[in-house]
């Protein structure tokens, strides 16, 4: 079942982002394809040292511009960013993590007992309540319209002087998305980090 969906969300990412053009700059997955992966473990590599840095520089750009203020995480997984800003960060307890699977929500809410943790498919219903920053780390790109839940995102959920911070990994299609932020937002800072391994990101903090 779960190479069905696979293969569905494939034909239908090519589809949207090769015919219909740039309004669809993101590569959705079904719910189904998450919770197989968090169930088997798929991304516990996460918590791995290769991983580590550009988690720091969330938590550094954080405590740089916002420490202390609440936090809207989506995309929170099984709570690695929630581990980082927890040992670097003050962050009090305002956070509010939300994640399409279910899987991954019951494995954070296990590992951080009575941290906010909500399964949500945010690309598909909205969500009720300001946050002061709002981070999505590794996640803007599976979003059908990533431009467009940005700017939701800044409408219904960003606190008046509130900001975002986006991680994402260097990959095709993904300068396309950070070339959309920089026409529509001001960049406060935008820094380059690589692991050992090349593998590099970006992370920046923008309002």
């Amino acid at each position: 079942m779960v190479i069905y969906y696979r293969l569905k969300d494939k034909i239908l990412n090519l589809f949207k982002n090769k015919v219909l053009g740039k309004k669809y700059l993101g590569t959705r997955l079904s719910q189904p394809v998450w919770e197989s992966q968090f169930s088997s473990g798929y991304w516990d590599h996460l918590y791995n040292q290769d991983e580590q840095e550009h988690y720091q520089e969330i938590c550094s750009l954080y405590n740089s511009y916002s420490s202390g203020k609440s936090i809207l995480d989506v995309g929170c997984g099984q709570g690695v960013l929630y581990h980082y800003l927890k040992e670097y960060s003050e962050i009090g307890q305002e956070y509010f993590g939300i994640d399409i699977s279910s899987a991954a929500i019951e494995i954070a809410k296990q590992k951080f007992v009575g941290i906010n943790f909500i399964q949500l498919d945010f690309d598909r219903k909205q969500l009720t309540g300001k946050f002061d920053v709002i981070i999505f780390n590794e996640t803007l790109y599976y979003f059908d319209k990533p431009i467009e839940k940005i700017e939701e995102c800044r409408r219904l959920n960003l606190a008046v002087g509130g900001c975002f911070i986006i991680s994402m990994c260097e990959y095709d299609g993904h300068e396309e998305i950070w070339k959309k932020l920089e026409e529509k937002y001001s960049f406060i800072k935008l820094r380059l980090i690589q692991n050992k391994n090349g593998q590099k990101w970006q992370v920046c903090i923008l309002s």
